[in-house]
């Protein structure tokens, strides 16, 4: 995804307009829409206004480069820095806590995937798939305070529900 696409998808997420994000920003409600629509791309300075104002680390807005070499290595460099290994049952392991938590989360995604798979009305898998899709990418959006939080993510996750 695109800066500009990222910085609407977690304002809507949030469920907050374009001039509430400028309030809550400091930015102008006129740039919040040039950066979703893709006229102008913010600067730093600017991402980190509105990575604050979404409760968000900077980095869940840039706009990954996809380039499969550099990805793979970034992986590479992780798996080695991170101690990677894999247990008996081929689930790889690392040698970090927030990486083991990402990890968990991941499965518990899996998990409910599976789950809503099984469901027979269409209707509810997909209700339940993009429930469990919306879960996840919440825990990533808000890392690394998700990581944090432990038990205290449901209730933090419910709320975001509500407030849709």
């Amino acid at each position: 995804m695109q800066i500009c696409e990222n910085i609407k998808r977690l304002r809507e997420n949030r469920n907050l307009t374009q001039k509430e994000l400028a309030k809550l920003s400091g930015i102008s409600e006129g740039m919040i829409k040039q950066y979703e629509t893709n006229v102008r791309t913010p600067k730093q300075d600017k991402i980190n206004q509105i990575a604050s104002a979404l409760g968000v680390s900077p980095e869940v807005l840039v706009a990954p480069r996809n380039n499969p070499g550099e990805d793979m290595h970034s992986l590479f460099r992780v798996f080695r820095n991170c101690k990677g290994s894999f247990d008996t049952e081929g689930n790889l392991r690392f040698d970090l806590k927030d990486i083991t938590l990402w990890f968990e989360e991941w499965k518990r995604y899996q998990q409910a995937l599976e789950e809503a798979n099984g469901l027979i009305d269409e209707i509810d898998r997909n209700s339940a798939i993009a429930s469990a899709e919306d879960r996840f990418n919440f825990w990533m959006d808000i890392y690394p305070r998700s990581a944090s939080l432990k038990g205290d993510f449901e209730e933090l996750y419910k709320k975001h529900k509500e407030s849709l």
